[in-house]
């Protein structure tokens, strides 16, 4: 079986147990945190032999109590932060939108009037046509 088999065999897996239910989110924090602080001494151990040699109290303080203080923390919100919230949808995009690729992502923008009385003279012309970031190749 090669990697990318094994891939498509993990993400099925893991899209058909979608949604997840908040226990099994707890129960792998809570997992999580057992495993480093069940595993400390081995983890400091090779801390220190990574580095040469480092204290066991600056790896116990640096890398297994600033792992376990997140997972405490993400347990003690877990319910807050599932909770369905609504929330307000504002849109600025006028008639002329154009999406562009964008580094990060997609980017949506909507010129301003006078923009928009240029492009809209421009499509009457010819000289310009109306699409969508799928229309035109990546840069």
């Amino acid at each position: 079986m090669d990697i990318n088999e094994v891939l498509a065999a993990q993400r099925a897996a893991f899209t058909a147990a979608l949604p997840e239910p908040l226990s099994v989110h707890r129960d792998r924090l809570k997992h999580a945190a057992a495993m480093i602080r069940d595993n400390a001494d081995r983890f400091c151990d090779a801390v220190s032999e990574d580095f040469g040699h480092r204290s066991r109290e600056q790896s116990m303080l640096t890398d297994i109590a600033g792992s376990i203080a997140p997972i405490t923390h993400a347990l003690a919100n877990l319910e807050r932060w599932a909770k369905p919230e609504r929330r307000a949808v504002r849109s600025r995009v006028g008639r002329f939108q154009d999406v562009q690729p964008y580094a990060r992502g997609v980017q949506a923008v909507a010129p301003g009037r006078r923009e928009a009385r240029r492009v809209e003279a421009a499509i009457r012309r010819g000289d310009a046509e109306i699409g969508t970031a799928a229309d035109r190749p990546l840069a």
